[in-house]
């Protein structure tokens, strides 16, 4: 996303070549060009928004197919885990260390709590 928003302010005025030459003649090429800086500005930035909506919809559309997929898997109620992976998983994820630690956990074939962590319960 950095890419991104570095990518929305991208003038073409301030690009530079390798070569001094190849600098200038692209330069007089772009001013020649109608619209100029501006219109070239304005064709990438287009394109690159398209290029973003692209990946934007494919990504929200594999995404909303794996949801199901795991909405709808065999087993998904069956083998439920623990409620310390339900409680813990988030932490994990996100790496928070705000988040509490998990003491107990209920089984899902409601077996004794086994006991986790230092603390004593």
């Amino acid at each position: 996303m950095a890419t991104a928003k570095r990518l929305a302010s991208l003038d073409l005025r301030e690009a530079q070549a390798t070569n001094a030459e190849d600098q200038r003649t692209i330069r007089e090429l772009v001013e020649q060009m109608p619209g100029g800086f501006d219109a070239v500005n304005a064709f990438v930035r287009g394109s690159i928004r398209q290029a973003l909506m692209a990946v934007n919809q494919s990504f929200d559309h594999e995404f909303r197919q794996l949801v199901t997929l795991l909405s709808t898997s065999q087993g998904s109620q069956d083998e439920a885990p623990g409620l310390e992976v339900a409680e813990a998983l988030p932490r994990l994820l996100t790496g928070s260390p705000n988040m509490p630690i998990v003491q107990k956990t209920i089984q899902p074939d409601n077996t004794t709590p086994k006991n986790y962590g230092s603390s004593s319960s």
